[in-house]
């Protein structure tokens, strides 16, 4: 099963400001029953990043009031991901992307009060043909429960995850059921907790 990671670079992420299938009023005019995405709230110039590999399929820009502004368009294997509202693009329709490559910069385009990145996710079949066109949607899903923190060669197969986690587990500090998403491991979830303890001793908390 193909594996999906935010929209960032490791240890990176943003305030989520607006979640999937909210604002119903704000989207009609989109024929859309409501939000059919993921915005984070992230500054202008943020380095947006591909979620899984694919392949883009799509490069434009849809004007400065309507729609995703500039976006870019990937067909993944069962995925189909757009990165709206950017301020400009590194790559090209064909171009075959890895997971966590650059994809663009973020900003404020089409329709939007302010910078940050729209994510829509859809499911498609082995054709690429996207599924529940019918949905309210055009065929777009959550997101987030599906979206992992992106990889770190260098901390996730370290010995200190597997440690840190059963010491914590022993303790019972934490147990199976603190993991976030079914789909993020012991390890990466160490991994994440260990930043955030790093974070607030930078801060003296």
């Amino acid at each position: 099963m193909l594996k999906l990671y935010l929209p960032f670079e490791y240890n990176k992420t943003f305030r989520v400001s607006q979640i999937f299938g909210v604002n119903p009023h704000i989207y009609k005019r989109f024929g859309l029953e409501a939000h059919n995405g993921t915005d984070w709230a992230c500054p202008a110039k943020t380095l947006i990043c591909a979620i899984a590999d694919g392949q883009i399929i799509g490069v434009g820009n849809e004007g400065w009031s309507t729609g995703y502004g500039k976006y870019i368009k990937i067909q993944h294997e069962g995925y189909q991901s757009t990165y709206g509202h950017l301020k400009s693009f590194l790559v090209k329709i064909g171009d075959q992307v890895k997971q966590g490559r650059g994809l663009g910069l973020s900003d404020n385009t089409g329709f939007s009060t302010g910078a940050h990145l729209h994510l829509t996710l859809k499911e498609t079949d082995i054709q690429g043909n996207v599924l529940n066109r019918d949905n309210g949607y055009f065929g777009a899903i959550t997101s987030l429960p599906l979206l992992n923190m992106p990889p770190n060669p260098e901390l996730i197969p370290s010995s200190w995850s597997k440690e840190q986690w059963d010491f914590w587990v022993k303790n019972k500090v934490l147990s199976e059921q603190s993991l976030p998403r079914a789909t993020m491991t012991k390890e990466e979830f160490a991994v994440i907790l260990r930043n955030y303890d790093d974070y607030r001793n930078k801060l003296g908390k």
